[in-house]
């Protein structure tokens, strides 16, 4: 199904200036506090909120989206899963977050049928990430001094490294669904923060990307792809260097291999994340075969899947799964791998390869479910689909209101019209 540049569909300025705002405070991190305890998506919640009471056609693009039928569906499984929830407060945690994340999806189907006036914004704060990750100065107001010691740049207004080099991600991917083509700096500087840091995911999501990019959907001659494609070796040479310059610890990636007629994940030496990941990866395991099946159909709840991180004291409880894809069919059932795969067949190529890219990209961070630049990247998707028609376009043709041809001299005049006269 192929889909071109969506065309803008002419919000009231009040409307789009007031979404536009909301997603440039969503893009300012998720570790900054404007005061505390509210971050800038809460008052980027607000502000769609407030576009939608006073703006209509605002207020009408979001009751036509495609994000809310999924969001309200997903929305009223999460309450009817107060019945069985064990943790009360960690579900109705979750049940807020999934809430503001969907909200976060309605925006970013909006903002991208109204022609993505955050992108112009968008390297601005991408800039100001790698401002924020690179200064200690900053580290006051982001809180993520704690990787200045290990790393030469740090998870900036992200916290964390690896929620960071995924936001990256997350912005060539925008800007790839938008405008049809890659941003050499936005490709530029996302490489370069995960090989420095090396992010292996994102790595390997910007390598996917890179190289679909490059084979299947970059226009020009092969001149200019082999160009892209030296300007990627050179920044790699740079990057490389870098790390070898700052002492960075490498890691390599894990390994499959067969053990007594099993396949057993084997990290390499030094690995301790692939370690950590493998203990709470065989626990969720552990529990989705101890699940009843009816839980299988209407998820375990939202916040109630518990896992056991290894620390230097043993197993401690641990609320982040760190593999956000199976995380989700613990709180939604069975519908989240369904989603997924329906939407992966409604998408042409393009679309198709983001959500790879971004499937990749999801294994870095502990969890996505409160990572708003991954649901704004989902309704984002959404929005390269075409809208349901209207229910006056979907009538029967027999009920449908008889058309009236036109002279062949012409248009119909006014007179000629039901119901004008001059």
């Amino acid at each position: 199904m192929p889909s071109a540049r969506l065309s803008p569909e002419g919000p009231a300025p009040l409307g789009g200036r007031l979404l536009a705002a909301a997603s440039v405070l969503m893009f300012l991190g998720s570790s900054i506090y404007l005061p505390p305890p509210l971050r800038p998506f809460h008052w980027g919640l607000a502000l769609i909120a407030l576009a939608f009471c006073v703006d209509a056609p605002t207020r009408r693009g979001l009751l036509q989206s495609r994000v809310l039928p999924a969001a309200v569906a997903a929305m009223l499984l999460v309450g009817m899963q107060f019945a069985w929830a064990d943790h009360l407060p960690r579900y109705a945690q979750y049940a807020v977050i999934l809430a503001i994340s969907l909200s976060y999806a309605l925006l970013g189907e909006q903002l991208t049928r109204q022609g993505s006036p955050y992108l112009r914004w968008l390297p601005w704060l991408v800039g100001l990430w790698l401002l924020m990750a690179l200064v200690p100065w900053f580290d006051i107001l982001t809180h993520s001094e704690r990787f200045r010691a290990r790393f030469p740049l740090t998870g900036g207004p992200w916290d964390n490294i690896n929620n960071m080099a995924t936001a990256l991600v997350v912005a060539n991917l925008l800007w790839l669904v938008v405008k049809r083509r890659l941003s050499s700096a936005l490709f530029a500087v996302a490489w370069l923060y995960c090989l420095v840091l090396n992010r292996r995911a994102d790595m390997l999501a910007m390598a996917v990307l890179g190289a679909a990019y490059l084979l299947c959907f970059m226009q020009g001659s092969w001149r200019r792809k082999a160009a892209m494609a030296l300007a990627w070796a050179a920044i790699s040479a740079a990057g490389l260097l870098w790390q070898e310059y700052d002492g960075t610890s490498t890691r390599d990636l894990p390994q499959i291999s067969i053990n007594d007629g099993e396949w057993e994940l084997v990290a390499s030496k030094g690995d301790q994340s692939t370690g950590s990941r493998k203990i709470l990866l065989m626990d969720m395991a552990q529990q989705a075969r101890n699940m009843p099946w009816w839980q299988w159909l209407a998820g375990m709840g939202a916040g109630q899947l518990n896992v056991m991180w290894p620390t230097h004291e043993g197993l401690v409880p641990w609320g982040s799964p760190h593999f956000f894809w199976l995380e989700m069919l613990f709180y939604l059932g069975i519908a989240w791998p369904l989603f997924l795969l329906w939407l992966f067949w409604k998408l042409d190529w393009l679309g198709r390869t983001c959500l790879l890219v971004i499937g990749i990209a999801g294994i870095a961070p502990s969890s996505m479910v409160y990572f708003q630049p991954f649901w704004f990247l989902l309704g984002a998707l959404l929005a390269q689909l075409p809208r349901p028609a209207p229910w006056r376009r979907r009538q029967p043709a027999a009920n449908r209101p008889p058309l009236h041809a036109a002279p062949a001299d012409g248009p119909p005049r006014d007179a000629e019209l039901p119901g004008r006269s001059r």
